[in-house]
C-alpha cells in the first residue's frame, strides 16, 4: 500500500476522521522512508487522540452528568473548559417541560425540544449542559448534576445589564422587553414574568418549579433534587468543577489551568443608574427564593461556605461595577 492509504487507515482508526493535508504529506513521507513506527507513535501520542479515548472512556460509563446552565453565572467559561476534556452537548435547543407562564417553544422562536429528544442526546454525550431544569435533565437520563451559582443580586443586575448591551434586533419580538430595559432597574423587575421570573431562576431550575407565594419555603421542592447534586461552584472555581466532572466520568483533567472569563457582561455606556430603597427592597424580594437555594447548598457542603457579609461586598462591588449607585 501506498503510505498515504496507510496514513488515512491511520487517521480514520484512530482520530476518526480523514487526515488534513499538512498531516497527510507530513507522515506518508515518514511511513515511505521506512518510519513506519514514528507515524503510529505521533498518532497514538497526540492530543486528539487522547481526546478521542476520552470521549470513548466516558461513553463507556453509565454516568451522564447534567450540568444546569445558570444565566450569569459564568456557565459558558465552564462550558468551554470543559471541552477542553471531553465533548459535550451545550444547546442551542432548550427542553423545558413548562416555562413559567407558558411552553418556551413558542416563546423562544421555536427552539423548544421534547424530553424524549433530548434524551437521545444524553445517550450520546457523557455530558449534557443547558439552560435546563434539573428534573428535565433527570428524566432524560442525567444520572449527577453541577450546579453553577453566584451571588442572587448580583446576577441579576448583571443579566439585566447583559440585555441592556445587547443589539435591539435581539428584542424584535418581545418589545416590551426592550422599552421597559430603557425605564430603569425597577421598571425591568416590576414587569410580570420579568423580574418574578430572573430573579428567581436557580431556584426555578434546581426545584422545577415556576413560581413561589411570597412566603413558601423551596426546602420540600429541592429536597427531591438533592440526592443528584454533585457540586455547586461559584464562579471563581471552575478549575475545581472540571475536575470534579473528570472524576465521575474517569477521565484525564486536561483543562487548560488558566482561570477562563467567556461571555463577561459588558458595562452599558449609560448614565449611573441608583437603586434605590424601593427597588432594593424589590431585588431583595426577588431574590429570596435563590438566597435560600445557596443557603441549602452551603448547608449541605455541595458549596464553598462564604458569609453574608461577603455576599453583600459581591452584591455592592458588581453594582458598582456595572453603573449602579446604591442609595
Amino acid at each position: 500500500m501506498e503510505g498515504s492509504d496507510v496514513v488515512t487507515e491511520l487517521y480514520r482508526r484512530l482520530l476518526l476522521r480523514d487526515p488534513d493535508p499538512v498531516g497527510l504529506a507530513a507522515f506518508s513521507d515518514l511511513w515511505n522512508s521506512g518510519h513506519g513506527a514514528r507515524v503510529v507513535e505521533g498518532l497514538l501520542a497526540s492530543d486528539e487522540y487522547g481526546a478521542v479515548m476520552a470521549q470513548a472512556n466516558a461513553l463507556r460509563s453509565s454516568r451522564r452528568v447534567g450540568i444546569a446552565h445558570i444565566p450569569k453565572c459564568a456557565g459558558t467559561s465552564l462550558k468551554k473548559s470543559l471541552q477542553d476534556v471531553v465533548p459535550l452537548y451545550a444547546g442551542p435547543i432548550y427542553f423545558h417541560r413548562r416555562a413559567i407562564d407558558g411552553p418556551l417553544s413558542a416563546d423562544w422562536g421555536g427552539q423548544g425540544g421534547s424530553i424524549g429528544s433530548l434524551g437521545a442526546l444524553v445517550a450520546r454525550h457523557p455530558i449534557i449542559m443547558g439552560h435546563y431544569p434539573a428534573g428535565v435533565l433527570l428524566e432524560a437520563g442525567a444520572t449527577d448534576l453541577i450546579v453553577t451559582a453566584r451571588e442572587p443580586r448580583a446576577r441579576l443586575v448583571s443579566l439585566y445589564r447583559f440585555w441592556q448591551s445587547q443589539p435591539a434586533s435581539l428584542f424584535s419580538g418581545d418589545p416590551l422587553l426592550a422599552r421597559v430595559l430603557g425605564q430603569g432597574l425597577g421598571a425591568f423587575l416590576s414587569q410580570p414574568n420579568r423580574g418574578a421570573v430572573y430573579g428567581v431562576i436557580a431556584a426555578h431550575t434546581l426545584t422545577d418549579r415556576a413560581s413561589w407565594a411570597p412566603n413558601q419555603s423551596v426546602t420540600r421542592l429541592w429536597r427531591s433534587m438533592r440526592a443528584y447534586i454533585r457540586r455547586a461552584a461559584w464562579p471563581a472555581e471552575i478549575p475545581s468543577v472540571v475536575a470534579h466532572v473528570s472524576g465521575l466520568l474517569g477521565v484525564p483533567n486536561t483543562m487548560d489551568p488558566v482561570q477562563r472569563r467567556d461571555n463577561v457582561t459588558v458595562r452599558a455606556d449609560r448614565d449611573p443608574e441608583v437603586i434605590t430603597d424601593e427597588v432594593m427592597t424589590l431585588i431583595d424580594r426577588l431574590t429570596r427564593p435563590d438566597k435560600e437555594i445557596l443557603e441549602l447548598l452551603m448547608e449541605e457542603g455541595l458549596l464553598t461556605h462564604r458569609t453574608q457579609s461577603d455576599l453583600d461586598q459581591d452584591f455592592a462591588d458588581v453594582a458598582v461595577s456595572h453603573g449602579f449607585v446604591l442609595a
